[in-house]
């Protein structure tokens, strides 16, 4: 399964989408917080919150049509995400 890394997020994009914060070399991914580097990415994180990650990045990156296809495979998450005050990714 591709994740996020697999796409080469830029720091921006880590720091609006995940919460990177360099103090702690941290970031929260899905619905939990690692540190870095991310080789416990894969790992530590489930299916479901690798395809949140990815649907997140592509939302932010404006590629609405790849976000749409990843958040029909996780529409019980997806729902759950959309209801939280976080929903909407806006790029800046």
């Amino acid at each position: 399964m591709k994740t996020i890394f697999d796409y080469n997020p830029t720091d921006k994009e880590l720091k609006e989408l995940f919460g990177f914060d360099r103090k702690t070399d941290s970031m929260a991914y899905g619905f939990s917080i690692f540190p870095l580097p991310n080789k416990d990415y894969e790992k530590e994180n489930d299916d479901e919150g690798r395809l949140l990650d990815l649907a997140k990045l592509f939302e932010y990156r404006g590629q609405t049509n790849e976000a749409a296809e990843i958040w029909a495979k996780i529409p019980d998450v997806a729902r759950q995400y959309r209801g939280s005050f976080d929903y909407k990714v806006t790029p800046q």
